[in-house]
């Protein structure tokens, strides 16, 4: 898979790409829709609801190609868009004025939308990038997260319409845009971090025996065995050449001839006098 292959910086790069690529086009999706000119409202909304879904279908295709194995990318693609599909459930236009704010209850109508999206990014990117079983140490800190953003998105989000009465429509997007993103980074980077401490104690785990494969052979009992020598026997030839079946370096067989003339031949030992 591709996200096992390459350096880290070429991954950074990779990841801070695909981020600006999607706010880029998620403003775009968000801002294009309110200018279509549409006389039924129902029409203008499934319009919206087509477009995120297309942009949805696209994110959870990189995160199955980004992915680090197989079973990752079916899994996290697959994940990934259905929580994000469950997203636009509130503000699809299934009834016949497109006021989908007013038929939820408010409270449920953002914690649906906002809880649901950074579930999916941070959940979906996690498990297609994640390589340890330490990364589930960041569910809690994870939902906090999420939590929080959600609380900030849908009622605490500073309403740039005051302030920009030609333009606020867009800066309202680019906003709230830019603090959903931040927050599914936040989320994703705490999981990464847990992540990367079971990567480091990974790497200082011993790795597990081996059978040695290439090298000497290694002898069944005793030390290894000596490497042939370049086509000479070792049957009892010296290095200086000569060998050494008895004959020492003065010429004479060493077969027993002690210096005093006598063979000594007879190194039995000589049976006991009773």
């Amino acid at each position: 898979m591709l996200g096992s292959r390459g350096p880290w910086w070429i991954h950074t790069l990779v990841n801070i790409t695909i981020t600006v690529v999607f706010y880029l086009v998620s403003v775009v999706v968000s801002y294009t829709p309110i200018n279509w000119p549409s006389d039924n409202p129902v029409t203008s909304g499934w319009r919206s609801t087509a477009l995120w879904t297309v942009l949805f279908f696209l994110f959870a295709i990189v995160v199955a190609i980004w992915a680090r194995s197989p079973v990752r990318a079916g899994v996290g693609g697959v994940v990934t868009f259905i929580l994000l599909e469950v997203s636009l459930v509130p503000s699809m236009p299934i009834e016949e004025s497109w006021a989908p704010y007013y038929s939820w209850n408010a409270t449920t109508y953002f914690i649906v939308i906002y809880a649901t999206l950074l579930t999916a990014v941070i959940l979906g990117w996690s498990v297609s990038r994640r390589q340890t079983s330490y990364a589930a140490i960041s569910a809690v800190p994870a939902l906090i997260v999420i939590a929080f953003g959600t609380w900030i998105l849908g009622f605490h989000l500073p309403d740039l319409n005051d302030s920009y009465s030609d333009n606020g429509v867009i800066y309202t997007v680019l906003e709230q845009n830019a603090v959903a993103f931040a927050f599914a980074i936040l989320g994703i980077l705490l999981v990464w971090g847990c992540d990367a401490i079971g990567m480091l104690r990974r790497c200082n785990q011993p790795p597990p025996p081996q059978p040695w494969l290439g090298g000497p052979p290694i002898a069944p009992y005793g030390p290894p065995i000596a490497p042939y020598s370049g086509g000479k026997h070792s049957m009892g030839e010296r290095s200086d050449g000569k060998n050494s079946t008895g004959e020492r370096s003065d010429g004479k067989h060493s077969t027993g001839e002690r210096s005093d003339g006598n063979q000594g031949a007879t190194t039995w030992p000589s049976p006991r006098s009773e």
